[in-house]
């Protein structure tokens, strides 16, 4: 039984995880899965949904970013922690991100901020 439940639980990793060659689609928008926000924020330069994708991907990011800042103030509470020093551009989280969701692809299946969270999480852990 367990043997079955691995393969399935691959194949639906398989399924769920972006691929560079993938065309944004329209469902992609809806962000239901982590998958979906892993397609826009690696959306080729040449796909026609490119600057749309890439767009909602930095706005998304970037709202993520101001609640979770916001809420951690008043919780005293942050699941990541950026360095001060040394911030990273929104491009190179982007690509780290990116690269994580194709490393990472049993993840895909989280809600889009979920996902994101993870990953900030274990890349920007805070002390």
């Amino acid at each position: 039984m367990l043997g079955r439940a691995l393969v399935v639980g691959l194949l639906l990793a398989f399924v769920a995880s972006p691929r560079a060659d993938a065309a944004v689609t329209e469902q992609n928008f809806e962000m239901r899965t982590t998958s979906d926000l892993l397609a826009l924020c690696g959306v080729s330069p040449t796909d026609p949904n490119a600057n749309a994708a890439i767009h909602f991907c930095h706005g998304f990011l970037v709202g993520v970013e101001r609640l979770h800042r916001t809420v951690g103030d008043i919780y005293e509470g942050r699941v990541y922690c950026l360095p001060k020093d040394a911030l990273p551009t929104r491009d190179a989280v982007i690509d780290e991100f990116v690269a994580w969701g194709q490393a990472n692809p049993g993840e895909n299946y989280l809600p889009p901020v979920d996902g994101l969270l993870t990953w900030l999480g274990q890349s920007y852990p805070c002390n």
